[in-house]
């Protein structure tokens, strides 16, 4: 089995997406954008969704993932390509380095921008907690962690039970929903607890190992 076969064969994933061909460079930018901001990745453009090489006109579809990437993309990226051949099919492999300044953004819409990560084979938009913890890794961080007495009422909470929801922490903490958002960013960078999301929204619940402070 060739190289690009072998690509193929593992299905889309966290760090590989299929694309039979780009006609939408604001909707590829949302993909770029998830890659960058989790674990890096690849574009095999050329590829059916069940895997099978439909194979496509290498230099258009170059021309379409640098739009995506040059004008949807803040800050630019500058994305390494390699091009296959595949049961006499030519391939587009677009690679996507994980960014060290995260977040990516991506203008998915005229004058919108958002930045995504990846959750498995899916592109998830990122909540604003998220984007407060990219943006304060950038910062420079003090040596001792202190916290205050509405944190120590989140610690609290989470103590006597598994997870709790945005909403129970605000209210809680008797703190505002912008004023919540800074604190579990904070928590989060500090890796005391951690965020999942949920088919119920978003939950938050203390690490198993926590960071030693």
């Amino acid at each position: 089995m060739s190289y690009v076969m072998t690509m193929i064969s593992e299905g889309e994933h966290q760090r590989q997406d299929f694309k039979m061909r780009i006609d939408d460079a604001r909707k590829i930018a949302r993909t770029l954008s998830a890659f960058a901001n989790t674990d890096g990745g690849r574009l095999l453009i050329g590829v059916k969704d069940n895997g099978i090489p439909c194979g496509i006109d290498p230099e258009q579809e170059m021309h379409m993932v640098e739009a995506a990437a040059k004008l949807f993309c803040r800050p630019a990226m500058n994305l390494e390509y390699t091009v296959w051949t595949a049961q006499n099919r030519q391939i587009l492999e677009a690679r996507v380095a994980p960014a060290a300044d995260r977040p990516v953004w991506a203008s998915s819409e005229p004058d919108v921008w958002d930045a995504f990560r990846r959750d498995k084979d899916t592109n998830i938009k990122a909540n604003h907690i998220q984007v407060m913890v990219w943006q304060k890794k950038a910062e420079p961080m003090g040596e001792h962690f202190t916290y205050s007495e509405a944190e120590q009422q989140i610690f609290d909470l989470l103590k006597t039970a598994p997870s709790a929801g945005f909403k129970k922490i605000s209210r809680v903490a008797r703190l505002s929903g912008r004023r919540t958002e800074q604190v579990l960013a904070k928590l989060i960078l500090w890796d005391l607890i951690e965020m999942h999301n949920e088919s119920s929204g978003l939950r938050f619940a203390l690490k198993k190992t926590p960071r030693q402070i």
